[in-house]
């Protein structure tokens, strides 16, 4: 019970770790800590804990649940990357962002809340959730980086936060059922491959302040009217 944080690599590989309860002592989970435990169905975090490193819970196909408490406030690089079977997830109060490829490849993932403290999504979060269809937003949100919602292909609506001005490339590349969005009303910019190939948009009113629309924004959508 003394343990405060599980190194790297701890139970990586494990594959006959079915449920696992961290002791209340731990804080931090090392990177790739449970990574590839591949039978892994429930994980029990404890109060208190802050921090989990790059790709703590990677590849548990298994896993499809989990309920993270509110006192991690960081959450690093694909934690949950390739969790195939995770459907559901309470992400924590305080956290601040959702990094790179956090979920990335979570193709039952259905819906998700991002917290009212997260300035920024990153890089590929959301990257291959193939079953995302709901995804609630803070209006705090102001960046959303590259690939963000690529190949969210159940993904058939989203209103961007207003105090984005400048998301990244290819944001929603393949989001073959998206068929209404609302921009952000401060966007200055539609980068490039913003909507590559989503072939179900229809319609799309372009924000009053955007003076770019960068190369093949909109490439691919056959149905745009």
């Amino acid at each position: 019970n003394g343990v405060e944080r599980l190194e790297g690599s701890a139970f990586s590989g494990c594959e006959n770790l079915t449920n696992i309860v961290i002791p209340a002592s731990v804080t931090e989970i090392g990177a790739y800590a449970f990574s590839d435990c591949t039978a892994l169905t429930e994980i029990v975090l404890p109060y208190g804990m802050t921090y989990m490193d790059n790709e703590a819970f990677s590849g548990c196909s298994s896993l499809v649940s989990l309920n993270i408490p509110d006192t991690v406030s960081s959450i690093y690089t694909a934690a949950f990357k390739d969790c195939s079977s995770l459907r559901e997830i309470k992400l924590p109060n305080e956290l601040s962002y959702i990094s790179e490829k956090l979920f990335a490849g979570c193709s039952s993932l259905t819906e998700i809340t991002i917290p009212e403290t997260a300035y920024g999504i990153y890089a590929d979060a959301f990257n291959g959730c193939t079953s995302l269809k709901t995804i609630h937003f803070s209006e705090n949100i102001t960046t959303i980086y590259a690939r963000a919602f690529k190949d969210c292909t159940a993904l058939e609506e989203f209103v961007m936060p207003n105090h984005v001005h400048y998301p990244q490339e290819d944001i929603f590349e393949n989001c073959t059922a998206l068929r209404s969005v609302t921009l952000s009303a401060d966007m200055y910019s539609i980068p490039t491959g913003m909507f590559r190939n989503c072939t179900a948009l229809e319609e799309i009113i372009i924000p009053s302040k955007v003076s770019q629309i960068s190369e093949e924004a909109f490439a691919g959508c056959t149905s745009l009217e």
